[in-house]
């Protein structure tokens, strides 16, 4: 199973022009709003509050592979995982489309409400998805929706979980835990 690097922007220029070798597709977005990104490639597949778009290049409508304008989460950034692409929207919403249509695979409620700022990560066939109620909700990588595990850690999570040789690192608001597999 191949998790490919994510990144997050906000409203930084550089770090995506660097990526890509090319500042065409940044410069548009990243002034306009917060820009979330992931890198699988040489495409840049960009989301942020005005939509979800994959292209590779330059940011005509040429270089577009498809784009999505609705149920894009505000703030996480996605989640690239084996030809699919992983979201975690606020109010706990999951989605998953084909990287290479953008055919929505599934879009389905966690079962975990709250806000998501926190960016979906996947170690070992697994994702994991933490909201800012304090709840990691953990869920199969595939085609459906397959939750397996909710811990609840009682405070607030802000800050995307870290994986590190086999371990889960998450930051609440005053304890940092470290989970093993």
């Amino acid at each position: 199973m191949r998790v490919l690097r994510q990144v997050t922007l906000a409203r930084i220029l550089v770090a995506s022009a660097v990526l890509l070798g090319s500042a065409k597709l940044s410069a548009i977005t990243a002034f306009e709003t917060d820009v979330t990104t992931a890198i699988d490639r040489g495409i840049e597949w960009i989301a942020n509050n005005g939509g979800f778009t994959g292209g590779a290049g330059d940011a005509s409508k040429s270089a577009v592979i498809w784009s999505e304008s609705k149920g894009v989460p505000e703030i996480p950034s996605p989640l690239l995982l084996n030809d699919r692409i992983y979201l975690v929207k606020s109010g706990g919403v999951a989605i998953c489309r084909d990287t290479k249509t953008g055919k929505n695979i599934f879009e389905e409620r966690l079962g975990a409400e709250g806000g998501y700022f926190a960016s979906p990560v996947a170690a070992g066939g697994r994702i994991y998805a933490a909201s800012d109620r304090g709840t990691v909700t953990v869920f199969e990588a595939g085609d459906s929706l397959k939750i397996l595990a909710k811990n609840e850690l009682g405070e607030a999570i802000m800050a995307t979980p870290a994986i590190v040789e086999g371990k889960l690192y998450v930051r609440t608001k005053t304890k940092l835990y470290a989970f093993k597999s």
